[in-house]
């Protein structure tokens, strides 16, 4: 959290010197606390466990099964071919994995791809299925919150985003973070928006793509909020 900080405080001086103004209430209470996460488990090691519980036969065809799964990523980052001819191998490859073995993983990113084709019900589908069968992994939470944004849900999509940046399990944190911001703007709730991309920051690695995009958007989003604290309180001490 401490690093997070650091990063977004550097980024402008005007924040350094005015930082009670971004993080805390009107009560001088800290806003600012990052999710939480007991127990963070990475995909190799939820697995490596899950594989000791069955047989050995079973371990195997559950190995099958996750080969196929980052056997769809790679062919996912690859440019061999085009986007179309991509997600239609990836969501074959889903699919095969699901017959194999099922996992909560499988069916978090083939409702992916169901939702970007605009299936949303069958997207709604996996995502509560991937849930189902791995409460710990962040994925689907995010994806659904997606989906209830779209649909007008926003108390739910706000809920299921807050829950992917708390379970254990979840390689892309800052996503949720991103997406709470987004919401917290549409409701004009410009400062927990602030927090939430501070936050993603924190979340994300250090050569993500979008970091600096991010950095910007903390700049400019703390100028906006001194400015604005300033001159609401040089107005409340004018005669």
């Amino acid at each position: 959290m401490d690093q997070a900080l650091d990063e977004a405080l550097q980024i402008n001086k005007t924040v350094s010197e005015r930082v009670h103004l971004l993080y805390c209430d009107e009560d001088d209470r800290q806003l600012l606390q990052f999710a939480e996460v007991r127990h963070p488990t990475t995909f190799a090691e939820k697995y490596e466990w899950e594989k000791r519980q069955l047989s050995e036969e079973q371990a195997e065809v559950l190995n099958g099964a996750l080969e196929l799964i980052q056997s769809a990523a790679q062919l996912l980052e690859s440019d061999e071919l085009d986007m179309n001819d991509k997600t239609r191998l990836a969501k074959a490859y889903y699919v095969e994995s699901i017959k194999l073995f099922e996992t909560a993983d499988a069916h978090a990113y083939l409702g992916w791809h169901l939702y970007l084709d605009g299936k949303v019900d069958e997207a709604v589908s996996e995502c509560q299925r991937a849930i189902q069968l791995d409460p710990a992994f962040g994925n689907p939470y995010n994806d659904l919150g997606l989906i209830r944004v779209e649909e007008g849900k926003k108390d739910e999509a706000l809920e299921l985003f807050q829950k992917a940046k708390t379970v254990p399990r979840n390689d892309v944190r800052h996503y949720a973070c991103q997406n709470l911001a987004a919401l917290h703007l549409e409701e004009n709730r410009v400062k927990p928006a602030l927090h939430e991309y501070i936050e993603s920051l924190y979340w994300m690695r250090p050569d993500e793509k979008k970091r600096n995009m991010i950095r910007n958007t903390v700049s400019d989003m703390g100028d906006v909020l001194i400015m604005l604290t300033t001159n609401t309180a040089a107005t409340d001490k004018s005669p």
